[in-house]
């Protein structure tokens, strides 16, 4: 009894202790294809500055971005409909620091114009493994179509020249 609970709050305390929230599925659109992403190993930020508040607030206003250490994602399916691609993403995969963008700009006496967009940044990188499925836009109104996924793993040994061939 006392094992199921010290394993339920360690699992509760382990995510606010290392700074990685666990929000569940995030978003991303993006204008880069499937293959892409993959190829490069997940999204990277831009830059790689020094994570703070402050740099939090030119990452929102969007200056400076060749430096900005942050990879925009939302909570909201309907948010960041600007990318051909839309990535859902299981956050239990990242393991960088996720910052809850409205949260941090309120705790800091600020105000965020685009709290709508329900934005949680997160910090460098977010591995090709955290992305669990990838829609296609069709049209020009915003229509998401699911899309198979490259392959994460080759089944079969003899097979992978194969498969890698075609990514």
């Amino acid at each position: 009894m006392y094992s199921a609970f010290f394993f339920i709050f360690f699992n509760l305390l382990a995510p606010l202790i290392s700074g990685v929230a666990a929000l569940g599925t995030l978003y991303r659109c993006d204008q880069r294809d499937p293959a892409t992403v993959k190829a490069a190993g997940g999204f990277k930020s831009w830059g790689a500055d020094t994570p703070s508040v402050e740099r939090l607030y030119k990452h929102v206003e969007g200056t400076d971005t060749a430096t900005d250490p942050f990879i925009s994602t939302s909570t909201d399916i309907e948010c960041g409909q600007h990318g051909k691609y839309r990535y859902t993403i299981d956050s239990s995969n990242i393991t960088q620091k996720i910052w809850d963008v409205n949260a941090e700009l309120t705790k800091a006496g600020g105000e965020d114009g685009f709290a709508f967009e329900m934005e949680q940044a997160v910090e460098f990188e977010i591995p090709w493994v955290a992305v669990i499925s990838v829609e296609m836009k069709r049209g020009g109104f915003g229509w998401f179509e699911p899309m198979s996924m490259p392959a994460k793993q080759a089944p079969f040994a003899h097979d992978a020249h194969a498969r890698l061939a075609r990514i």
